[in-house]
C-alpha cells in the first residue's frame, strides 16, 4: 500500500538528548497494559514526521528496544516543525499517552535495536550514495560551462586552477564512491556494516558539499 497510494512514513529513533545511538539515548517509554502499549516521550530530527500516513517509533519497553508501528494521527502524538536551511523541515514528535495495540509491535520486546541497527546502515548508505550522485552533477556542470565560457580568449578548462579543482573533485569522489561500495558488500554480504555506511556517509556528504561549493565558484 505505501507504494501503491505514495504514503509517506516516518521512522523515529534520535531523540533531543542523543542521536543515533538508540540503545543508550532512547528515553521514550512503552509500557503495556493488557492488549496494548502506551507511548510516553518526545523523537527529534523526524523527517516526514508531520505529514506520514504511519511511521515506526523505538522506545524502550520492558524487555528492551522495542519498535513499534503508530499512526501518524495516533491521538496523543504531535508535532513540531524544526527550521533549517531547506524547504523540507523535520519535527520533533511528542508521544502523550499514545496507544498501540501490541499486533502494531514489530518482532518481540528487545528486538528494536537490530531493527534499527540495519535501517541506519541502508539510510546512511543511502545518504552516501545521494551525495556521490550530486558530487558527480555538480562537476559534469561545471565542466560542461569550462569548455564553453571564455576568459581572455581561452576557455575556462584551459585554466590549470580548473583543471586542479577538477582533478580534486575527482579524487573525492571517486573515494567516496568506493567507500560507499564497499560498506554495501559488507552489508550484502551478511557482515556489520555499520562502521562502514557511518564512514561512507561522513566522507560523502562532506565531499559533496566541498564539491559543489568548488564548482559553484566556476559560474561566477
Amino acid at each position: 500500500p505505501v507504494v501503491e497510494n505514495g504514503w509517506r512514513t516516518f521512522t523515529a529513533i534520535a531523540e533531543p538528548g542523543g542521536g543515533t545511538d538508540p540503545k543508550r539515548a532512547i528515553r521514550t517509554t512503552a509500557v503495556r497494559k493488557g492488549d496494548s502499549y502506551v507511548l510516553n516521550g518526545r523523537k527529534q530530527w523526524i523527517t516526514n514526521g508531520d505529514r506520514a500516513r504511519f511511521g515506526v517509533v523505538y522506545a524502550r519497553a520492558e524487555g528492551g528496544i522495542t519498535a513499534f508501528v503508530v499512526d501518524g494521527d495516533a491521538p496523543g502524538m504531535s508535532s513540531t516543525p524544526i527550521p533549517v536551511l531547506r524547504n523540507h523541515w523535520p519535527v520533533e514528535l511528542v508521544l502523550d499517552a499514545v496507544e498501540v495495540p501490541v499486533e502494531s509491535r514489530i518482532g518481540e520486546e528487545g528486538e528494536g535495536l537490530t531493527l534499527a541497527a540495519d535501517w541506519l546502515v541502508r539510510q546512511r548508505l543511502s545518504y552516501a550514495a545521494r551525495a556521490v550522485g550530486i558530487a558527480e552533477e555538480a562537476v559534469r556542470l561545471a565542466v560542461e560551462w569550462m569548455q564553453s565560457r571564455e576568459t581572455f580568449g581561452s576557455p575556462l578548462s584551459t585554466r590549470q586552477a580548473a583543471q586542479f579543482d577538477l582533478a580534486q573533485a575527482r579524487v573525492a569522489i571517486n573515494a567516496g564512491r568506493w567507500l560507499t561500495w564497499e560498506a554495501a558488500w559488507i552489508d550484502d554480504a551478511g557482515g556489520d556494516a555499520r562502521n562502514a555506511a557511518a564512514i561512507a556517509k561522513l566522507h560523502c556528504t562532506e565531499m559533496a558539499f566541498s564539491v559543489v561549493d568548488r564548482m559553484m565558484q566556476w559560474f561566477g
